[in-house]
């Protein structure tokens, strides 16, 4: 592409007010972990079936229908033929698993056909902080924000989540804001 490569591009559009879905369509396959890093909905190579570009396209209906659900605080989970409705504030974190994410609660996981990228726009004024190229965190559900040895990894529940050398900071100063008391009137 002339002028700009297509991760150039990505983070343009990203910085739209409403960004439209990126799939990357390309022969090169080393440039995938960028892209989803740029939030891109997927990544095709070339050639390319007809399966896959339906399941893309799948994907983009997906993540659309996702944003425009009527209630941004709870999420449409199918289970077994029903939909179950899960409020976002009992979602500790969000693991990415191939084209879906797994949404771990107390009571269990869901699996849902959606983007972390999507999630992690949508979700981080709700307290969302992405910790590694998998995981996003609820910091209301953090206990603990562990540094040793040059590693980090945050306690949610009885688990231990590491976090990215990369996220590090990002996610010390959202756990730091969070606990700030807010000034008012």
């Amino acid at each position: 592409m002339p002028g700009l490569d297509g991760l150039e591009l990505a983070r343009v559009i990203g910085g739209l007010p409403d960004p439209p879905a990126v799939v990357f369509v390309t022969a090169h396959d080393d440039y995938a972990v960028a892209a989803f890093d740029l939030c891109a909905v997927d990544y095709l190579l070339k050639p390319l079936s007809r399966c896959r570009l339906a399941k893309a396209v799948d994907r983009i209906v997906e993540t659309r229908r996702l944003a425009q659900a009527d209630d941004p605080d709870t999420v449409p989970v199918e289970l077994g033929g029903r939909i179950r409705f899960v409020d976002r504030a009992t979602i500790r974190y969000v693991e990415a698993q191939g084209d879906y994410v797994r949404l771990h609660t107390e009571s269990g996981g869901y699996l849902v056909r959606a983007s972390l990228g999507t999630l992690e726009r949508r979700w981080e004024a709700a307290g969302f902080v992405r910790i590694h190229r998998s995981t996003l965190v609820n910091t209301r559900h953090v206990a603990e924000l562990r540094l040793e040895g040059g590693r980090a990894a945050v306690k949610v529940g009885e688990e231990l989540l590491p976090v990215s050398r990369r996220q590090t900071r990002e996610v010390r100063d959202q756990l730091v804001r969070r606990l700030q008391p807010r000034s008012g009137p």
